[in-house]
């Protein structure tokens, strides 16, 4: 005898229905929530993947050293069938020094890498890091505070002072046009709220790998 029959003999068809589809989404759910990646283990993860070396495809920088280095940017658990006693996670990074980025697997339950290959897109997601120095960018840019300013006067309302008091919701930058130079180097476009909610019509854009800020619409 089932569960449904069980059920059926104390409770109506339909209630028991409810209980078993209810019964799923919370089987699923506890699924979902044992496929996350812990913080522990992004930490693992994070260190291994840095203490490798890189297999360059472009030769030595002779420029000074990026202040922002090799930056993790994501990482993300693998799904594999019959997995056995693995536990893999790719490691997305990219290294501002070589402009290059790579993916590094790695099985957490033995601590070694299995692979690592460089991929050729630049426009994988912002880190924590690469966020914080596009915002440190834009509140030494006097010239470009002060469009912004001068932008939230013009609706009457009161300039903030510093960047500190706006929200900013940072994003990759993927360029339409090929010869765009952000087509080719890390870029985060600042979508820029006050403290209204209203959101800035001027779009700072700043060019991680060059170090350089614009504005959207005079961006190239």
């Amino acid at each position: 005898m089932n569960l449904i029959s069980v059920c059926t003999r104390f409770y109506s068809l339909t209630t028991c229905l409810t209980y078993a589809l209810l019964g799923l989404v919370l089987a699923h759910c506890a699924s979902v929530v044992a496929d996350e990646i812990s913080p522990t283990q992004q930490a693992e993860a994070k260190s291994i993947a840095h203490s490798l070396s890189w297999q360059l495809s472009r030769s030595a920088s002779t420029q000074a050293a990026h202040p922002l280095a090799v930056q993790t940017l994501t990482i993300e658990k693998q799904e594999i069938k019959n997995a056995g006693l693995h536990e893999r996670v790719n490691v997305y990074q990219y290294n501002y020094d070589q402009q290059q980025a790579r993916v590094v697997n790695i099985d957490l339950l033995t601590g070694n890498v299995v692979s690592q290959k460089n991929i050729a897109s630049v426009h994988l997601p912002l880190s924590n890091e690469e966020i914080v120095a596009a915002i440190k960018l834009l509140g030494n840019d006097q010239s470009l505070i002060a469009t912004l300013q001068a932008e939230q006067q013009q609706r009457r309302q009161t300039a903030f002072t510093s960047v500190n008091e706006l929200n900013v919701k940072a994003s990759i930058f993927e360029p339409l046009m090929l010869d765009h130079s952000c087509a080719v180097m890390r870029c985060a476009l600042l979508s820029l709220f006050d403290s209204s909610n209203t959101v800035f019509a001027t779009e700072p854009l700043v060019n991680l790998s060059a170090g350089t800020i614009t504005v959207l619409q005079a961006s190239r």
